[in-house]
Order: C-alpha cells, then sequence, then structure tokens
C-alpha cells in the first residue's frame, strides 16, 4: 500500500496548493507491494482499488516526475497532465522517456462501485504510443528499435481482475533488431534481423497473435501465440525459415512466465504458418 499513499499524499498536497492547477518535480513510485503489484514482480495485487484515488486526485494539476515506477517497469523523465471531478479522472501523458525511447497517451479512469464500502471498481481505457525504444534494456532477449501502439480498455475490482477483464488491440514494429537469449544462441538458430512485426487482439486479459513476422538477411521466423496478462505466462511457437521458406527444423516453442520463459523446440508435430 505504500504506492497508494505516495500517491494519494502527492495528490492531498497538491489540492491544497491550489484549486485549478499545480506543477510538481520528483519521482513518483508505483511497484511492488502497491496497488499494482505484490512480491515485486511475480504477480498483481489483489488488494482491493481505494475511494482515495478519486477522493485525493486534483481538479487539475500537471507532474513533471524524473521517473515514474510501474510495476517492472521504470520511465525515465515524464510529463503527465491530470483532470478530476472527483468520479472520473482524465490523465495524458505528453511525454515520457523509455529505453531511450519516447512514449505518448492518455487515459480515463472511472470509479464504479464495489460491495465492499472502502473499495470501488475501476473501470478505465487507455491508449498509447511508443517510439524508438531500446529493447535491449528492458530484455535480455532481444535488442533492437521498437515502436508500438496499443488501446484497451476495462474493469476490475483489483488490479489482477482488470488485467484479467482487458480488451483492445494493438501491434509492434522492431527494426536493426538481434535474438539475445541464450537459449537460442546456443542452439545457433539466432541471427541478427533487419525487422519484426506482430498485429494482435486483446480479448478479456489474453493477448492473441496471429501473424508474428522476423525477417533477416538469411533466417526468419513466421509464427503466433499468447500471452496472458492477468497469470503473466507467454506461449509462442515460432516456424525458422531460410532464404524466406519454411525450413524442416521444428518450431521453437517459447513458454512460461514471462519474466523467464522456457525456450526449447516443439516436441509435437504443429501445423506450420503459411508463408
Amino acid at each position: 500500500m505504500a504506492a497508494q499513499s505516495t500517491l494519494a499524499t502527492r495528490w492531498r498536497r497538491a489540492r491544497r496548493a491550489t484549486a485549478t492547477g499545480v506543477a510538481m518535480t520528483g519521482a513518483l513510485l508505483l511497484s511492488g507491494g502497491s496497488v499494482l503489484a505484490q512480491g515485486g514482480a511475480a504477480a498483481w495485487s489483489d488488494t482491493p482499488f481505494s475511494p482515495a484515488i478519486f477522493e485525493n486526485a486534483p481538479r487539475s494539476a500537471e507532474f513533471t516526475l524524473e521517473s515514474l515506477k510501474v510495476d517492472a517497469l521504470t520511465l525515465g523523465r515524464t510529463h503527465l497532465r491530470v483532470q478530476s471531478d472527483g468520479a472520473r479522472i482524465e490523465a495524458r501523458l505528453l511525454e515520457a522517456d523509455l529505453a531511450r525511447g519516447a512514449v505518448t497517451g492518455g487515459a480515463t479512469l472511472r470509479r464504479g462501485d464495489a460491495p465492499d464500502p472502502q473499495a470501488i471498481e475501476l473501470i478505465g481505457s487507455m491508449a498509447l504510443n511508443g517510439d524508438g525504444v531500446a529493447l535491449e534494456q528492458l530484455t535480455k532477449a532481444l535488442r533492437g528499435r521498437a515502436a508500438f501502439s496499443i488501446t484497451v480498455d476495462g474493469a476490475g475490482p483489483h488490479p489482477r481482475a482488470l488485467m484479467g477483464a482487458l480488451s483492445g488491440s494493438g501491434e509492434v514494429r522492431v527494426r536493426e533488431g538481434a535474438v539475445t537469449a541464450p537459449a537460442l544462441t546456443d542452439t545457433g538458430l539466432a541471427a541478427p534481423f533487419d525487422q519484426a512485426s506482430a498485429t494482435f487482439e486483446i480479448v478479456e486479459g489474453v493477448l492473441r497473435s496471429e501473424d508474428i513476422r522476423v525477417d533477416g538477411p538469411w533466417l526468419s521466423f513466421r509464427g503466433s501465440g499468447t500471452i496472458d496478462l492477468a497469470n503473466r505466462q507467454i506461449d509462442l511457437t515460432l516456424w525458422p525459415g531460410l532464404f524466406g521458406a519454411v525450413a524442416a527444423s521444428p518450431p521453437l516453442r517459447i513458454q512460461g512466465p514471462w519474466e523467464a520463459p522456457v525456450i526449447g523446440l516443439q516436441e509435437t508435430p504443429v501445423r506450420p504458418p503459411p508463408p
């Protein structure tokens, strides 16, 4: 609950400073044991959302933060504008630094009723766009520069339920990249690639893509799979190809918790994707 208290304290100070607006600097923490996650990055929290999220929100505020930590993800300098009327919060991410890239977007949060008078249901929607994100600063498995867009909405009484109710869509593109996961580099299947891309749909908290493409000078991959956002599980199947044709090698299976998935060869036969 420490992060929730930090957020509420900052918003209370903002309301005392002015009834219409305030500019603030500093660091804002939303991380383990808080309103978002418990036990570090291992799981989303089951702690109910508190009415204080809306009760302590300033009517109008603009934040310039040196850093913003959300679960295991840390944004650099972040410019955020917030407006609220007590039952609805409009947040505009004017710009945030993420792994040498930039992220912009916005979110709307609305307050819903919950059986517990000390809790609320959080109803939200969000749209984000990113460009120039250095993947090697976010994962040990990949390097390259990524661009992405995503739109989601959902509702829930606590973070885990909210993640399991998300619906939406998006796409991601990576240029001038390489696979750096030891499980692949040791097999010889990892190689630099020129570009990679995927579009995806999110239904009831499960992200699904049917058009994963990785194109390199001689080695390529085609595949599909899912990411369970609520349970933080990944399950991808990737078919290797040589010079644009599907190779005779069995497909790769990437499966397990997204913090540390297991990468190996698919043992049972599966149908290859279309070229």
